[in-house]
């Protein structure tokens, strides 16, 4: 959630500004970020503006502006490995990327206008909404968005390069996990139709809906606590 000026410059990297070397982003979220409305030139890369090579793996820019172009990341060589780009906005182009992405594999690309995704393409999903909830602490020390039931990235990541936990520190399965940082916990996202009577179930901090079908001999009360 930061914010370059508004001057002649509209500025570069709303989020992250790197000019040279290698820029490498691991199991991270990128979100909320914005470039000012510079009236002479800037405006590029609401969330990463790099010049040099980055590496993004296992993570998520999302909710990014730029006044001008790459809403979401504008970056000259860039390798991206099972993470989503999704929700960012440009005022010119290029709306979650721009120019070009090497694609290392199973990537979550919403909006690929001026982006050409290059590379290996295997998994790769483009054109859907990967459903993400809002930015908020969903557990560990920082903030995440949480893949919401029926998310195309749920269990569409990379089948053999996934860390062992995810940015909140909760265990991802040895084969294919979520595209993304956040890993989604199976008490997060199951679903059970004969729970017994009285039986305590912890959703954990991602819980979005839960629904009780109430039979002839249900009692009328289901209690919910967030602990």
């Amino acid at each position: 959630q930061n914010q370059t000026g508004t001057g002649g410059n509209g500025g570069y990297g709303g989020g992250i500004y790197s000019t040279i070397g290698t820029l490498t982003v691991n199991s991270s979220t990128i979100s909320g970020n914005q470039l000012g409305t510079g009236s002479a030139f800037g405006g590029d890369g609401g969330g990463i503006y790099a010049g040099g090579t980055t590496y993004l793996n296992h993570s998520t820019i999302s909710n990014n502006f730029a006044s001008h172009d790459g809403g979401g990341i504008r970056a000259f060589t860039t390798y991206l490995m099972n993470s989503i780009l999704a929700n960012n906005t440009a005022s010119v182009s290029g709306p979650d990327c721009c120019y070009g992405i090497n694609s290392l594999g199973y990537n979550l690309v919403e909006d690929v206008s001026n982006c050409v995704i290059s590379g290996d393409l295997t998994g790769n999903i483009t054109g859907q909404d990967p459903s993400l909830g809002s930015l908020q602490d969903n557990g560990g020390s920082t903030r995440t968005h949480a893949l919401t039931p029926g998310s195309p990235a749920i269990d569409a990541g990379h089948l053999t390069q996934c860390p062992a936990t995810d940015q909140r520190g909760k265990a991802r399965p040895v084969n294919q996990c979520d595209i993304g940082p956040f890993e989604i916990q199976s008490l997060e996202s199951t679903t059970n139709s004969s729970w017994p009577e009285d039986t305590a179930v912890s959703f954990g901090a991602t819980m979005v809906t839960i629904t009780r079908t109430l039979g002839s001999t249900s009692p009328l009360t289901t209690t919910v606590t967030k602990e």
